[in-house]
C-alpha cells in the first residue's frame, strides 16, 4: 500500500498560495469565515500570534540569576485567530545556579 506524505503547509510555492487565497474568497462569499479563516492560517497566509517572551517574568529572573534560558521552537494553542504561538525553552545548570534563581524569584516577590 502505498502511503500519501503529510502535506507542508510551510513550504508551499505562489501558485499555492495563490489557489488558497482564491478558495478561502469563495468560502468567505459562501458564509463559511470560520473554515476561511481556519485555512488562511493553515496555509500561512496570515501571521500567528507569538508570546512576547522577552516581557516574561520567568525570563527576567533567569537574566538577574545570569542562567541562559534557549530557545527550543514553540508550541502552538488555538486555532484561526485564536492562535497563539508560545515558546518553549530548554535550561542546563548545575543545582547551585537553579538554587541562586530560587532565591532570585524569592527576593523579587
Amino acid at each position: 500500500m502505498e502511503r500519501k506524505p503529510v502535506f507542508d503547509y510551510g513550504n508551499i510555492t505562489q501558485e499555492h498560495k495563490d489557489a488558497a487565497e482564491e478558495i478561502i474568497t469563495m468560502l468567505e462569499a459562501t458564509g463559511q469565515s470560520g473554515l476561511a479563516s481556519d485555512l488562511r492560517y493553515k496555509f500561512q497566509l496570515a501571521e500567528i500570534k507569538k508570546y512576547d517572551w522577552s516581557a516574561s517574568e520567568f525570563i527576567r529572573y533567569c537574566k538577574l540569576a545570569d542562567i541562559y534560558v534557549a530557545g527550543q521552537g514553540h508550541l502552538m494553542e488555538g486555532e484561526g485567530e485564536d492562535a497563539m504561538q508560545y515558546p518553549l525553552f530548554a535550561i542546563c545548570e548545575d543545582v547551585r545556579r537553579l538554587e541562586k534563581l530560587i532565591q532570585v524569584i524569592k527576593n523579587n516577590d
